[in-house]
C-alpha cells in the first residue's frame, strides 16, 4: 500500500531508460540478458510481476503471475522473448488509494528538502490567509496519514471531519470493486524501447523474437478516470509536478462549466504543488515541474484565465498525463517476429465512465499529441481488447481463444490490427461474449458533435483499422455473442461474426 511504484522482478539496472520516467535514473542501465525465470508464484505487486528494459534471451516458464496494477509481465525493447505455460491474472481488485497517492507518497523527501529549506516563508492563495509553506506540507501529510490509518488500521474518521472529507476526497479510490483508476491495465505487454504510456505505437526503435506459447490471461479489470493537460502559456509544457504529476484542474476549480471565470480553490495536494515551484530552486527537486504565469496569476492574484487571455488543454489521460487505453489482455507494439499460439484470454472488464465533455478540448478525434486519431480516436478509456497488435510485422497467431470481454461506455474487439501490422491468423481463432457498451444510455451521445469525443460503443471480433495492415487467414475464425450499440463494417472486420 506505501510502496506504489513496484516491479517484483526488474530485469535492468533501472525501470527506465535514460531520459524517460518521473526522475533522473542516470545516464547507464545494465541489462539483463540470457535470463530463465522458471516455476513461481508472482503476486501481489502495485505495478508489474516482471518488468524489463532491454534485455535479452528473456525465459518465463510455468509462472503464475497475479495481483498486478498495471502489468503482469512488461517487456521493453528485448531481442529474444520466450513466454510459455504461464498464468497471468487476476489483476488486483483490492486497489484502496488513487494514482494520486502514489506521487504524494514518493514526494515525501522533496516535501523535507521544501520545508527543511524553505519551511517559515510564507505564501498566500488568493482570498486566503497569508501562511508558512511548512503548514501547508503538514496539512497535506495530515490528509495521508488520515488515509493510512483508515486503510491500514481501519480507523473511521467522523463524516462532518473537513479534514478526512477533503482526504478521503483526494486519495481513495472511489471505485467500489477496488480496479485502479490508472489508464490502462494489461495481462502481458510486449513493447519496443522505452515505455508504452503513450498512444499505440508511439515508443521507438523496434523489438524482436517473441514468442507466447500455451498462456492463460484472465480477469482483468479497471476504471480509468479521466484528467486533463491545462496550462495559459501556448508553447509551454502542461502544468504539472516534479513527477510529472498532474496539476488536476477539474478538482481545484470552483466550478468547471465555464472555465475562463473558474477560481481556485484547490487541494492540499495542488497546494504543495504550486508552493514547490514558487521556492524550490534545485532542478533535482523541481524534475518536471512546469507552472506558468497565467496559472500563477490565478492562484495567487485571482486573475481569471479569461481576463489573463486564455488558457489551452488536452484530454484522454490519467492522473500521470499517460493515455488512457482501457483494459488490454496482451498489446503487442513494434515488434518483428512474433507467435501467439495455443493462448486463452477471458474475463477483461473496463468499467470506466465517460470521457469529460468541455470546451478546454471539444468534440476532439485527437485528445493530445501523443494520440494517433487514425489509430484510435476521441476518448479511450472506456475500451477493451483481448489482443492488440500495432506496427508490428511477421507475426502469426495460431489457435487463439478469447471470451468474456465487457466494457460498459466503449469500443470492445477480441483482436485489433493497427497501423503498419503484418499477421497470419493459422489455426483455429475463437471470440466470444464480446460486449461494448453494456451500461451505455442514447442521452448519453452527442449526435450534433459526430459522437465525440465519446463514441458509439462497437462491438467486433477481430478489427482491422485499414492503416497499412496485412493479414493472411489460413486457419479459421469463429465468434459468438457479439454485441454493442454497433457492430464494426465488413472493410473492419476479419472475418465473419
Amino acid at each position: 500500500f506505501q510502496q506504489r511504484f513496484f516491479s517484483l522482478i526488474e530485469l535492468s539496472s533501472q525501470p527506465f531508460i535514460s531520459g524517460q520516467g518521473p526522475a533522473n535514473w542516470g545516464p547507464m542501465m545494465t541489462n539483463g540478458n540470457h535470463i530463465d525465470i522458471i516455476d513461481g508464484n508472482l503476486g501481489l505487486s502495485s505495478h508489474h510481476g516482471i518488468h524489463g528494459n532491454d534485455a535479452s534471451g528473456i525465459t518465463l516458464s510455468n509462472l503464475k503471475v497475479y495481483n498486478f496494477d498495471v502489468a503482469g509481465i512488461q517487456l521493453n525493447g528485448f531481442d529474444g522473448a520466450s513466454i510459455t505455460d504461464c498464468d497471468v491474472g487476476p489483476s488486483s481488485s483490492n486497489i484502496p488509494v488513487t494514482g494520486r497517492y502514489l506521487h504524494a507518497r514518493v514526494l515525501l523527501r522533496r516535501y523535507q528538502h521544501l520545508v527543511d529549506n524553505y519551511g517559515d516563508e510564507k505564501f498566500q492563495f488568493y482570498d486566503r490567509e497569508r501562511t508558512d509553506v511548512r503548514d501547508y506540507v503538514d496539512e497535506l501529510i495530515t490528509q495521508m496519514d488520515m488515509v493510512y490509518h483508515h486503510v491500514i488500521d481501519g480507523v473511521e474518521y467522523d463524516e462532518d471531519d473537513e479534514t478526512w472529507a477533503k482526504a478521503s476526497d483526494l486519495f481513495i479510490n472511489p471505485n467500489e470493486n477496488g480496479y485502479g483508476d490508472g489508464g490502462v491495465v494489461y495481462g502481458i505487454l510486449l513493447n519496443s524501447r522505452g515505455g508504452a504510456v503513450m498512444g499505440f505505437g508511439n515508443a521507438p526503435a523496434q523489438s524482436t523474437n517473441a514468442v507466447i506459447d500455451n498462456v492463460y490471461i484472465h480477469d482483468l479489470a479497471i476504471s480509468p478516470i479521466e484528467k486533463l493537460k491545462f496550462k495559459t502559456n501556448a508553447l509551454g509544457g502542461a502544468t504539472r509536478g516534479p513527477v510529472a504529476d498532474v496539476f488536476d484542474i477539474m478538482k481545484v476549480v470552483d466550478q468547471f462549466e465555464d472555465v475562463s471565470t473558474s477560481k481556485y480553490l484547490g487541494t492540499a495536494y495542488s497546494d504543495v504543488q504550486i508552493i514547490m515551484s514558487r521556492f524550490e530552486k534545485s532542478w533535482y527537486v523541481l524534475d518536471h515541474t512546469c507552472f506558468d504565469d497565467g496559472i500563477m496569476n490565478w492562484v495567487t492574484e485571482g486573475e481569471t484565465f479569461g481576463d489573463f487571455g486564455g488558457y489551452y488543454g488536452g484530454c484522454n489521460t490519467d492522473i500521470q498525463l499517460h493515455i488512457n487505453k482501457g483494459v488490454i489482455g496482451l498489446r503487442i507494439d513494434n515488434i518483428v517476429d512474433f507467435t501467439v499460439s495455443n493462448t486463452k484470454i477471458e474475463n477483461l472488464l473496463n468499467t470506466g465512465v465517460l470521457g469529460t465533455e468541455t470546451d478546454v478540448c471539444g468534440a476532439y478525434t485527437q485528445g493530445n499529441a501523443h494520440q494517433d486519431p487514425l489509430i484510435t480516436a476521441g476518448y479511450t478509456g472506456t475500451e477493451g481488447y483481448g489482443i492488440t497488435i500495432t506496427q508490428s510485422t511477421q507475426g502469426s497467431l495460431q489457435d487463439v481463444s478469447i471470451s468474456n470481454l465487457e466494457t460498459h461506455y466503449g469500443f470492445a474487439t477480441g483482436v485489433a490490427v493497427f497501423k503498419d501490422s503484418s499477421v497470419d491468423f493459422t489455426g483455429d481463432l475463437v471470440v466470444d461474449n464480446i460486449v461494448a457498451g453494456s451500461q451505455m444510455q442514447m442521452e448519453y451521445l452527442r449526435p450534433a458533435q459526430d459522437y465525440l469525443p465519446n463514441k458509439i460503443p462497437i462491438a467486433c471480433s477481430v478489427f482491422d483499422n485499414n492503416y497499412n495492415t496485412e493479414y493472411t487467414l489460413s486457419g479459421s475464425i469463429t465468434a459468438t455473442n457479439i454485441n454493442g450499440y454497433l457492430m464494426c463494417t465488413d472493410e473492419a472486420m476479419i472475418g465473419e461474426c
